[in-house]
C-alpha cells in the first residue's frame, strides 16, 4: 500500500479532486492530512470519512506517518519550510503550482531539490491531458505556427468559495494562478521559450448579470515563442461558464482542443481527425508520479521544479507589462 499525506487542504475544491482521483487509484490511500489551521484537516478528515490523523505540521506529520509521497497544496508564501521537511525526510513531493512567491524563494527552493536530488514534480494539469498529448503525437515534427487560446473562467466569489477571482485582483498579483497553467502549456506544445512578449493587457469590464452589476476581468497577451511560434492568449475571469479551448496551427495540422472536455478535432495532413480521452488529468498526474516513486521511472513526470519556475517567470514578466511591477519578479 502506497501512503500519501495531504498537505494544505485550505482550499475544499482542490484538495478534494486530489481526494476523489487517489480514492480511485488502487494501492494508495492517504494516510495523513496536514494543515496549518488543524480544524481544516480535521473537516476534510470528516467530510471524506478518512481512517486518517490530522497534524498542524509537516514536519510533524512526516515523523508520524511513514509516507511514500507529499502532495503539498499549501499556500505559495510557506512552500519552502514544507520543501525543507520533505527533504530533510527524505519524502517525494508532489507540488500544485504556483510554485512559490517569488523568483528570489522559488531559486531557493530550487537549490535545495536539485542538490538533495529528491524525487518531486509540479502539477500543471495539462501536460498530462490525453488530447494535449495525442494532438502533440499526431502533429509530430511538423512546425506549429501558431497557438491560440481562449480561456472563461466561471470564478464567482460568492458561488465558489475561491475567494476573490478577478484577473486582476490584486495590484502585486495581476494575473490570477489560472493564466500561469496556459503560459506553461505554451512552452509544452512548443517545446520552446518564450523570447518576446509582443504584447499584454488586462482591464475591466462592468456588465449585469439579472438584477445585480458583476465584474467580468479580461486579459490577453501576445507570444513569440523560441520556435518562431505566435501565442495568442485571451482571459475572461467569472464568464458564465468554464471554457479552455486552444487552436494549433501547423503547416499541414488545424486542430481544436477542448481541455476540460480532454477532446480534440480537426485535420491533420488533409485528413479529418479527432480523439476522445478517457482519464481526468489529475489522474494521469498522480498515477505519473506514482510510477516514478515505485518504480525510479522520472521520465512520466512532465515538470519539475526548475522547468515550472520559468513559466512562473514568464508570468511574471506579463504581469509586470500589465501592471508595471509585479512581486513574481521580486
Amino acid at each position: 500500500m502506497t501512503d500519501v499525506i495531504l498537505v494544505g487542504v485550505h482550499d475544499k475544491s482542490l484538495a478534494c479532486r486530489h481526494a476523489e482521483v487517489i480514492a480511485r487509484v488502487p494501492d494508495v490511500r492517504i494516510a495523513a492530512v496536514c494543515d496549518i489551521e488543524i480544524e481544516h484537516a480535521y473537516d476534510f478528515i470528516r467530510h471524506h470519512r478518512l481512517n486518517a490523523p490530522a497534524y498542524e505540521t509537516v514536519e510533524e506529520a512526516l515523523a508520524r506517518t511513514n509516507a511514500d509521497y507529499v502532495v503539498l497544496m499549501t499556500p505559495r508564501e510557506i512552500r519552502e519550510c514544507a520543501v525543507l521537511a520533505c527533504v530533510r525526510y527524505n519524502v517525494p513531493i508532489w507540488m500544485e503550482p504556483p510554485p512559490c512567491r517569488s523568483m528570489s524563494d522559488g531559486m531557493s527552493i530550487s537549490a535545495i531539490l536539485e542538490s538533495s536530488r529528491l524525487c518531486h514534480g509540479v502539477g500543471f494539469m495539462h501536460r498530462y491531458n490525453e488530447a494535449v498529448n495525442a494532438v502533440r503525437q499526431m502533429v509530430g515534427s511538423d512546425h506549429i505556427t501558431s497557438i491560440h487560446m481562449s480561456i472563461c473562467s466561471n470564478m464567482d466569489e460568492e458561488a465558489s468559495g475561491f475567494g476573490h477571482p478577478s484577473l486582476a485582483a490584486h495590484k502585486t498579483n495581476v494575473l490570477s494562478n489560472q493564466a500561469l497553467h496556459y503560459v506553461d502549456l505554451c512552452r509544452y506544445l512548443t517545446g520552446s521559450e518564450i523570447t518576446r512578449i509582443i504584447g499584454a493587457t488586462g482591464c475591466k469590464q462592468a456588465t449585469v448579470s439579472g438584477k445585480f452589476p458583476r465584474e467580468i476581468d479580461t486579459a490577453a497577451w501576445v507570444l513569440q515563442m523560441g520556435n518562431n511560434t505566435i501565442v495568442t492568449h485571451n482571459h475572461t475571469c467569472r464568464a458564465p461558464r468554464w471554457s479552455a479551448v486552444v487552436e494549433i496551427v501547423t503547416q499541414k495540422s488545424q486542430i481544436q482542443i477542448d481541455l476540460f472536455e480532454n477532446s480534440a478535432s480537426g485535420f491533420v495532413n488533409g485528413h479529418e481527425w479527432s480523439f476522445k480521452g478517457l482519464q481526468c488529468e489529475l489522474e494521469t498526474q498522480h498515477r505519473a508520479f506514482l510510477s516514478a516513486v515505485e518504480g525510479g521511472d522520472r521520465s512520466q513526470i512532465c515538470s519539475t521544479y526548475a522547468d515550472a519556475l520559468e513559466s512562473f517567470r514568464d508570468i511574471g514578466y506579463i504581469n509586470s507589462i500589465i501592471a508595471g511591477h509585479c512581486h513574481e519578479l521580486d
